[in-house]
C-alpha cells in the first residue's frame, strides 16, 4: 500500500501525514527524516506525530517478521527526534491495557480510538482474535 492510501485508510497522522519542513513526502519518507533513520519501511499500522509549541510526541507501531513492535519519542524544544528509534517488541494485550488502564497524554491520549482501531486490525489479521474493549 502506497504512503497516500496509508494515509487516506488513517495509518499516518498529524505531522506524518503532512510534508515535512525537508520537503520529505508525508508518510514514511517523514517518519525517516524525523527519526534520522536509513531503513525500508516496516509494515507500519499507527504512525502520530504531535508537536506543540515547544515539544513534540511520537508513536509508530509496525508489524515486522509476525511481531508487534513500538517506537516511542519525544523531544522539547531543544531538538527533535533525532536518536530515538529504538523498536520495542510488544504484544496487542500490553498496548491495550496501556489504552484502558495507563496514563493518556502525548499521542496516546489524543489518538486512543485509532490506536484501539489499529491494533484490532492486528489481531484480526493475525490470528482472527479480538481482545479490544470499550466504546471509543
Amino acid at each position: 500500500m502506497s504512503d497516500e492510501a496509508k494515509i487516506a485508510a488513517g495509518v499516518y497522522f498529524d505531522d506524518f501525514a503532512e510534508s515535512n519542513w525537508r520537503d520529505q513526502k508525508a508518510g514514511w519518507p517523514v517518519v525517516k527524516s524525523e527519526f534520522a533513520i536509513d531503513r525500508d519501511e516496516p509494515n507500519v499500522l499507527f504512525a502520530s506525530y504531535v508537536r506543540g509549541n515547544y515539544d513534540g510526541d511520537a508513536l509508530v507501531l509496525f508489524e515486522e517478521g509476525g511481531k508487534l513492535f513500538r517506537v516511542d519519542g519525544s523531544h522539547c524544544s531543544c531538538c527533535g527526534l533525532e536518536g530515538q528509534w529504538e523498536p520495542e517488541e510488544t504484544t496487542a494485550e500490553a498496548l491495550m491495557h496501556q489504552l484502558d488502564n495507563g496514563l493518556s497524554y502525548g499521542v496516546i491520549g489524543a489518538r486512543k480510538a485509532k490506536i484501539r482501531l489499529a491494533t484490532k486490525a492486528y489481531l484480526e489479521a493475525k490470528d482472527g482474535l479480538s481482545i479490544v474493549k470499550g466504546g471509543e
